[in-house]
C-alpha cells in the first residue's frame, strides 16, 4: 500500500490518464500480437503511449482465410428458405460486425443491428455470442429495449466502459420511450445515474446487436427517424435438427484469427463508403414492412398516395382521415385515434396547412403529397352519408 502511494506521488503529470482518456484512438485496433492500424493497414508493437482497456482475444495474420465452419455458417444465416445465400446480407453482417471489433465510434454509422427470425432455430444469436468471445465478455452490456429510457437511470451505468450492448433475445413487448434508443444509436450523450454518486453524461460509443423472434414495438416514435437506425437482417433459414451443431461455436473460435480478417474486409469497406452499409434489398423490405406494421398511417401512405415533397401537392384533411379510417375497416386494421393521425402524418413530412381544395376555400389540408392513380377511394362526408357509412 505504502509503496503504491509512493509511486502514484513520484508519478508525473504526463503519464496519468482519466478513463476518458482510454480507448479514444480510433485508428488502432489492439490485437494480442499487436497494434493493427486501420490507415496504414499494417501491425504495429503494443505501446504504453495507446490507452486501450480492449484487446480482442485473436491475432493478426493476413496470410490466415481458412474459415471452413465460419463460412458454412454465415451461409446458413443468410440463405432463404430454398437455399439461396443472399451476399447483400453477408456484406451487412461484415461490415457492422467489423466496426464492433474495431475502435472505431459505431455512432458513425447510426444503426442497430437486428437479426430477426420469426421462426427460430437459425443460429442468428451464434453470431452474437462470436462477437462477445473475440471482444471479451467484460466488454458487453445486456440491457432489453423496454429499460433503455429515463426510468431505469441506474441500468444505464451498465454500458460504461462497454463495447457493445448485446441482446440475444429481445422480446416483442411494447417500447413507449425511445428517446434512450435513439441518443445511443445516434451519439448523443445519456444521462448515467451511479447509485450513491453523482450523475454525469456519457456518450456511448459502442453499437447495439439484437436477436429475436418478434420485433420489439415502439409506441412513441412513428416518423422515419427510428426506422432509420434499425438494420434488420431476416433470418429465413431454418437450421434442420440434424444438421444443428451444438459445438460450433467453439468450432469457429478455432478459426478467430481468419474471422477477424473477414470481418476486417467489412470495416474498410464500410469507412471507405462513409459509413453507409452496403445496401441490401431484403433488409430495406423488412424494415419496410416492420414500419406499416407499426404505423397503419404510414402503410396507408405508401399503398394509397406518393409523397412528393412539393407543398402545392395537397389533400383534404377530412377526406384523408376519413378514407384511412374506412380502408382500415376494410383491411381489419386498428386505425390511428383520429387526433394523432396529425402528428403521424407530420412526422411523415405532410404538415397540415389551409389552402382552397375542390372549390372549397380555406380548408384544412395535408401537403406534400397526392393520390395514385390506383389509390384506395377517397371518401368524403357526403358520400359517407349518401352510402350510410359511418363518418368521424
Amino acid at each position: 500500500m505504502i509503496n503504491n502511494v509512493y509511486n502514484l506521488l513520484l508519478c508525473k503529470e504526463e503519464n496519468i490518464c482519466t478513463f476518458r482518456d482510454l480507448d479514444t484512438n480510433e485508428d488502432y485496433i489492439n490485437m494480442r500480437n499487436g497494434l493493427y492500424n486501420i490507415r496504414s493497414r499494417a501491425l504495429k508493437p503494443h505501446t504504453p503511449k495507446l490507452y486501450s482497456t480492449i484487446q480482442l482475444d485473436c491475432e493478426y495474420h493476413p496470410e490466415d482465410v481458412h474459415r471452413p465452419v465460419f463460412d458454412r455458417y454465415m451461409n446458413d444465416l443468410c440463405s432463404d428458405n430454398e437455399g439461396i445465400i443472399d451476399e447483400e446480407k453477408k456484406a451487412v453482417l461484415q461490415e457492422y460486425i467489423g466496426l464492433i471489433l474495431s475502435n472505431v465510434k459505431v455512432y458513425r454509422a447510426k444503426l442497430c443491428l437486428v437479426l430477426w427470425s420469426l421462426l427460430g432455430n437459425s443460429g442468428k444469436t451464434q453470431l452474437l455470442n462470436l462477437t462477445s468471445h473475440i471482444l471479451g465478455e467484460d466488454k458487453i452490456a445486456n440491457i432489453p429495449l423496454q429499460h433503455m429510457n429515463e426510468g431505469s437511470k441506474f441500468l444505464l451505468g451498465g454500458i460504461v466502459g462497454k463495447r457493445v450492448i448485446s441482446i440475444g433475445d429481445q422480446t416483442g413487448s411494447e417500447i413507449k420511450d425511445s428517446a434512450v434508443f435513439k441518443q445511443l444509436t445516434g451519439g448523443d450523450p445519456v444521462k448515467i445515474e451511479p447509485k450513491n454518486k453523482q450523475p454525469y453524461y456519457y456518450t456511448f460509443p459502442g453499437g447495439i446487436t439484437i436477436a429475436c423472434n418478434n420485433l420489439p414495438s415502439f409506441q412513441d416514435d412513428k416518423g422515419g427517424h427510428i426506422f432509420e437506425r434499425m438494420c434488420i437482417v431476416p433470418c429465413l433459414n431454418t437450421i434442420e435438427q440434424d444438421r444443428r451443431d451444438g459445438a460450433i461455436l467453439d468450432k469457429m473460435l478455432m478459426e478467430r484469427n481468419a474471422i477477424f480478417n473477414w470481418f476486417l474486409e467489412g470495416l474498410h469497406r464500410l469507412i471507405s463508403n462513409n459509413y453507409k452499409v452496403t445496401k441490401c434489398q431484403a433488409c430495406e423490405d423488412a424494415v419496410k414492412e416492420y414500419r406499416e406494421k407499426l404505423d397503419t398511417v404510414y402503410r396507408y401512405l405508401s399503398e394509397c398516395y406518393i409523397i412528393t415533397g412539393n407543398k402545392t401537392d395537397m389533400i383534404s384533411k377530412p377526406d384523408f382521415e376519413s378514407a384511412y379510417i374506412t380502408w382500415c375497416q376494410f383491411n381489419n386494421f386498428t386505425n390511428v385515434n383520429k387526433q394523432n393521425i396529425k402528428d403521424r402524418m407530420e412526422a411523415n413530412g405532410c404538415p397540415v396547412g389551409k389552402a382552397n381544395v375542390d372549390g372549397r376555400r380555406g380548408i384544412m389540408v395535408y401537403r406534400n403529397l397526392k393520390q395514385k392513380n390506383d389509390g384506395f377511394q377517397r371518401i368524403t362526408e357526403d358520400d359517407c352519408i349518401q352510402q350510410e357509412i359511418p363518418f368521424w
